[in-house]
């Protein structure tokens, strides 16, 4: 295999491209071109902002798509559910009734509807609205069929090898490592730690 020499373009490419197949595929190209990013926010796989870039000259702006690049060691599949997640954001902005930071009953049936269940937890039984959430992939759903389908040359080369840089490294030393399970927010403590996460009415669970 040829070696990589241009990271950049490979890894913005890939997110290109399968931001692309979906759009044709499950959108019907019907979302307009956004900015498509990595960028780390906290208690986030990813995250959809409207508006958040504008030309130069002032007269357009343009939405943007960020995948945290900690979490992009996921399996792949799960990686790029989040993209169309976020995705399903940027489609309610432009063609529903958006629900500024909230995830309404028109957002869960219209992620259901492309084979994405909204869970609060990532699993079944979880709140489908919320401030929160996350989701589930459904056997046989749209998103997994066109999952199988997809040309695998699309997927990202690179993920992030780090985990929080040199202080979550430092943090976790001799530690045990706990997460949220809605949010994915992690900390670090002692073994046997009870710790409730505040922002998600969850138990941190040992990771």
């Amino acid at each position: 295999m040829e070696k990589l020499t241009d990271y950049t373009g490979a890894q913005f490419t890939a997110i290109q491209n399968i931001y692309n197949y979906y759009n044709a595929n499950m959108f019907s190209g019907m979302l307009n071109n956004c900015v498509l990013n990595f960028s780390r926010k906290s208690k986030a796989y990813g995250f959809f902002a409207p508006e958040r870039w504008g030309t130069i000259e002032a007269s357009d702006t343009v939405h943007e798509i960020s995948l945290n690049p900690e979490y992009l060691k996921r399996p792949p599949v799960e990686v790029i559910s989040t993209l169309v997640h976020e995705m399903v954001h940027l489609w309610q902005q432009d063609h529903d009734t958006p629900a500024k930071g909230y995830h309404c009953k028109r957002f869960a049936k219209k992620m259901k509807a492309i084979g994405l269940y909204p869970s609060s937890t990532g699993q079944e039984g979880g709140k489908e609205t919320g401030k929160n959430m996350s989701h589930y992939i459904m056997e046989g759903g749209q998103f997994i069929t066109l999952w199988d389908a997809m040309p695998k040359e699309f997927l990202y080369p690179l993920v992030c090898v780090s985990e929080g840089g040199s202080k979550a490294k430092k943090a976790g030393k001799n530690k045990t490592k706990y997460s949220c399970p809605s949010c994915a927010s992690n900390i670090w403590g002692k073994e046997g730690l009870h710790v409730h996460c505040d922002d998600c009415d969850e138990v941190y669970l040992r990771a």
